[in-house]
This record gives C-alpha cells, structure tokens and sequence, in this order.
C-alpha cells in the first residue's frame, strides 16, 4: 500500500494549527475565510463555536438598537451568563481611536447593564469583547481602566488568534 506524504505546513501557517497536529487545510480555510469576514457573517459560526464549547446559546442579536452591546448571550456549563459583543476587524486592528468612537460606549453598556432575558441567570455575567482582528496594545490599556471601574462585570477581550485556537 503506498503511503501518503503528510503535507508540509507553510512557514506563514498559525502556530495553533502547527501545535494541533492536523494538516491544516480546514484550518488554514477558516483561518482565509475569518480574515474577510464581517461581523454579521462571523456571528453565526462564533456561535456554533460556543455551542461546541458547552455553551448554550439563549440568543444572537439580529443587529438592532435593543441589543445594548450584548450581540450573543449565552450560559456556560458551570451556569455563569456569558455576554459577547463581536466586532469586525478582517486582517485587522481594533485602534484606540476606533475603540473610543465605535465600541466603548457599547462596552460600559455591556459592563453596567444587568442582562435581562428569559433563562438568563440572574447574577453578574462575564462579558466579552470579540474581535476576528486583534486589539491595538492600547485598547488592551483602555480595557484594563474601564475593568477598574466598579461595573457589576468585567471585559475579557478575545481575538483573531483565540478564536482559531477554538477550531
């Protein structure tokens, strides 16, 4: 029988796909197909991520001005309320000045309002800022002082390279 060579991986290929031991093809397909996504159209694969994580999913926002920063809601398998508010930033940076204009109001918003929806758990939830791009260093810095804020809930930022790890 004759044997199949193993691909050899590019030198540009994500580490995570390297570590992972797959060939990479289907990585490498969702890696070129996040890095042209918008928002809206990374919505529904994020979501099925979740799911496939544990989560379970109560909602995914249709992009309307009631979903006060809070795009994906879901309920972790140790029951906490997780509340996700994506961004789009193909092959991107989220910037201080874009953050600031676009994204900060929503995020106090999603820090300092309780979630109310129905079995949605009731106590603080965890919130999260999602990019399929990456956060200049002074987002990151911008987070932090609104983390120190006495909001009910605090900011994990999550990129680009964490959600290829997930996959």
């Amino acid at each position: 029988s004759k044997r199949r060579a193993t691909p050899v991986l590019r030198s540009d290929t994500t580490k995570s796909w390297r570590k992972n031991g797959r060939n990479g093809v289907i990585e490498k397909l969702l890696e070129n197909w996040l890095d042209s996504a918008s928002e809206r159209s990374y919505q529904a694969v994020f979501v099925q991520m979740l799911s496939g994580m544990g989560h379970r999913v109560v909602h995914s926002t249709r992009h309307t001005a009631l979903e006060f920063g809070k795009d994906i809601l879901a309920i972790a398998e140790n029951g906490a309320g997780c509340a996700y508010q994506l961004k789009g930033n193909p092959r991107g940076k989220l910037g201080l000045a874009q953050f600031r204009s676009e994204v900060q109001a929503q995020l106090v918003q999603l820090m300092s309002q309780p979630v109310i929806y129905p079995g949605f758990p009731p106590d603080p939830h965890k919130a999260f800022l999602v990019s399929n791009g990456y956060f200049d260093e002074e987002v990151h810095r911008a987070v932090d002082d609104l983390n120190r804020n006495p909001y009910p809930s605090k900011v994990t930022l999550i990129s680009r390279g964490e959600i290829l790890d997930w996959s």
